[in-house]
């Protein structure tokens, strides 16, 4: 294990994702068929589109989804997703927690995720596990990242430490009036985050039935497709292992007290056409404790269907 992190410490994990998204783009050219059944996506999610390196600095996420089942009035895809997660404070160059708002975090993670659609109606189950600390290999690829664009290195200096982590998720989202507003609610529980959220979204597309369009992340049709979507969201936060420590087993030097209550928004924009789509995303969140500022990042996610 310790030879097969090595490696990847040599690697930008960013540029590894991508490289492989065009590998599976090019390998899949020649297999498309008309119908669409699965579908690779990368997402990079980065705050350096608003001038800014802090809190959740930056994601790279490579996912496989696949039809599991269908039918007229029911659409079940199933989503694997690996990934790693970027956090870190304000001001990170210098080895001094006094200067920090938060401390360093990694998180290298693998997702499951079954969700199920009818016209109207969205559930999703998911179950994550993941790494955080050294292991997560998140500080190198923040160091990596740094030595190639100049930019002085961030210290990484008293991070969360190494641990496991498992949660368990479930999300319900009912839509109204051809779907165009849609009720929204979420929770987490595991060791690494525990959460409520709860909010409404508007939603404006060329198809607007769930089991039917991109919305849930496999669309039943061979047709091009546009959606906005404009979600806003309040979010009780009950504990977070990457801001306090470890649930049971709190072995980190450096933490700060979260904030319970958060206010979200996200504005979604996507387009499919010829089994390839793209989608930006502009998210926002009030502060995640006490010290902190709020924060924007967008995310970037390029798909091919297949």
């Amino acid at each position: 294990m310790s030879n097969f992190y090595k490696l990847l410490n040599k690697l930008n994990l960013s540029k590894l994702f991508t490289v492989f998204f065009l590998f599976i783009n090019l390998f899949v050219f020649e297999l498309i068929g008309q119908e669409i059944n699965h579908k690779i996506s990368f997402t990079h999610d980065n705050d350096l589109y608003f001038i800014t390196d802090r809190y959740y600095s930056a994601g790279n996420h490579l996912s496989y989804t696949t039809r599991i089942k269908n039918s007229d009035n029911k659409l079940s895809i199933l989503n694997f997703t690996l990934g790693q997660n970027i956090y870190t404070p304000d001001k990170k160059a210098l080895p001094d927690t006094t200067r920090f708002d938060r401390p360093f975090a990694g998180w290298l993670f693998f997702k499951t995720e079954f969700t199920q659609s009818s016209e109207d109606e969205i559930w999703s189950w998911q179950l994550d596990l993941g790494l955080t600390g050294p292991q997560s290999l998140a500080d190198n690829a923040q160091r990596n990242y740094h030595r190639l664009i100049g930019e002085q290195l961030p210290s990484w200096y008293l991070q969360i430490p190494n641990d496991f982590h498992s949660n368990v998720g479930l999300r319900f989202q009912k839509g109204f009036s051809e779907n165009k507003f849609i009720s929204y609610t979420k929770a987490k529980l595991g060791t690494k985050d525990i959460y409520i959220q709860n909010g409404v979204e508007l939603f404006w597309g060329s198809h607007h039935r769930f089991n039917q369009n991109s919305f849930t992340g496999m669309p039943k049709h061979n047709d091009k497709e546009w959606f906005v979507n404009f979600g806003s969201y309040y979010k009780y936060v009950f504990y977070n292992a990457l801001i306090e420590g470890h649930l049971f087993n709190n072995n980190a030097v450096f933490t700060k007290n979260i904030t319970n209550h958060l206010l979200l928004f996200k504005l979604r924009g996507f387009y499919l056409w010829k089994k390839n789509s793209i989608e930006a995303t502009y998210h926002f969140n009030t502060k995640e404790n006490s010290e902190a500022k709020s924060q924007s990042y967008l995310s970037i996610t390029l798909s091919k269907y297949f």
